[in-house]
């Protein structure tokens, strides 16, 4: 690529302290990226370490890379959100920002925070050199003020989409848009096929081959009769696991032998196992906790069904790396999934929250030829979703713009 990575940084603004807070996939993709990416990443960004100075330039291991940040906020202040911390952060340590990229080409790269680009707006103004680059990784329409936090409030609706949210949308050069829905809510926005132009289609990504690796060397535990469903990532109300419970008890019901293995932790854990009690399913239903990619390897090797009962997504990385161990889906159709799921080929959508209807979903997908699911998946996810195909198309547009 033509350019000279040591002269392009890359500013890039997250709620995050780009390690190990908050866990999920949209952090394990911007992890990723700063991994594999050819620009020179100067990160900022909160932190959870209460020893750690904040306005202090310091330097982070991210996946082997070292990388400038500076802490701006603590994660450990209670009852502010974090985005809202990141962006008085911004405010207030200001100056050491600008000092620290001072006659350079930058690039400020926003993932999903949309308070971050209020901030960065604050700070550099309408600077010619500032090229703004807005990553969607969130769910649904990442950009979209959601229902679920605030109801219908059409005011509140009006003055976030129309104060922050169309300015970022006008001001970003390129924006990297996640799945066909984030790209049609965008297109609201920009009405020009200039405008239009910015936004450029790029897919959610994995690790493909080291994940294959560990699905390669992960042990065959003989299962016998027992059916097992799957399930890993944030335990949280918007994953919709308690849809899945319900399945699973109504399969129980009809006197099929079946597990379900959910692999992770949050906020809904205490409410799930409580339900799971109510509906005596403790013997059918295991939650494991967190667990490395090498331990949800063995288990998904062991598993039959990948299920997801979500609200709302954009491309989750859990169902990436269940395609990537070969396993047929079960999810409702929500986001960006149904680009991953193709009915009948390597899974099922469920289109309404019905338990009954994701039961025989369930029922179907155990059905499924899984050498066609493993070919189909393969493929599939290598050709388009693997880190090095996607951060090369994302590098070489960004270098377009400098």
């Amino acid at each position: 690529m033509g350019y000279n990575t040591t002269i392009a940084p890359l500013l890039v603004l997250n709620a995050t302290n780009f390690k190990d807070y908050p866990l999920g996939g949209a952090l394990g993709t911007v992890r990723l990226f700063l991994k594999n990416t050819r620009f020179k990443p100067i990160l900022v960004g909160i932190t959870n370490d209460l020893n750690q100075k904040l306005g202090k330039w310091t330097e982070i291991d991210v996946h082997g890379r070292k990388l400038p940040f500076l802490p701006v906020a603590n994660t450990q202040i209670n009852g502010i959100p974090h985005k809202i911390l990141l962006m008085m952060g911004i405010l207030i340590h200001h100056r050491k920002i600008k000092s620290r990229i001072q006659g350079s080409t930058v690039n400020i790269m926003l993932f999903v925070n949309r308070e971050a680009y209020v901030s960065a707006k604050a700070i550099f103004g309408g600077a010619k050199q500032l090229n703004i680059f807005f990553k969607m990784t969130e769910a649904g329409n990442p950009l979209e003020i959601s229902e679920r936090k605030i109801g219908n409030n059409r005011i509140l609706q009006y003055i976030y989409l129309h104060f922050f949210i169309k300015p970022m949308l006008k001001a970003a050069k390129v924006i990297f848009s996640i799945n066909e829905e984030c790209r049609q809510f965008c297109e609201q926005y920009l009405h020009s096929s200039v405008e239009r132009r910015k936004i450029k289609d790029v897919h959610h990504y994995i690790e493909y081959e080291k994940i294959r690796s560990c699905y390669e060397t992960a042990i065959v535990e003989k299962k016998y009769h027992i059916k097992r469903m799957i399930f890993w990532g944030r335990i949280a109300d918007v994953k919709g696991i308690d849809l899945i419970i319900q399945a699973i008890d109504i399969l129980k019901e009809e006197n099929l032998d079946v597990h379900f293995i959910v692999i992770g932790d949050g906020s809904e854990r205490p409410a799930l196992e409580k339900l799971v009690v109510e509906l005596d399913l403790q013997k059918e239903i295991v939650f494991t906790g967190r667990c490395s990619i090498e331990q949800i390897a063995v288990y998904a090797k062991n598993s039959d069904v990948f299920v997801m009962g979500s609200h709302t997504e954009g491309i989750p990385t859990s169902m990436l790396e269940a395609m990537t161990f070969g396993l047929p889906t079960v999810s409702t159709a929500v986001g960006g999934i149904p680009t991953l799921i193709k009915d009948g080929v390597n899974g099922f959508l469920v289109h309404e929250r019905d338990p009954e209807k994701f039961s025989e979903s369930i029922k179907r997908a155990l059905k499924m030829d899984l050498g066609e699911v493993k070919g189909y998946n393969a493929k599939f996810i290598k050709d388009g979703y693997s880190v090095e195909s996607v951060v090369e198309q994302m590098d070489g547009f960004m270098a377009s713009q400098m």
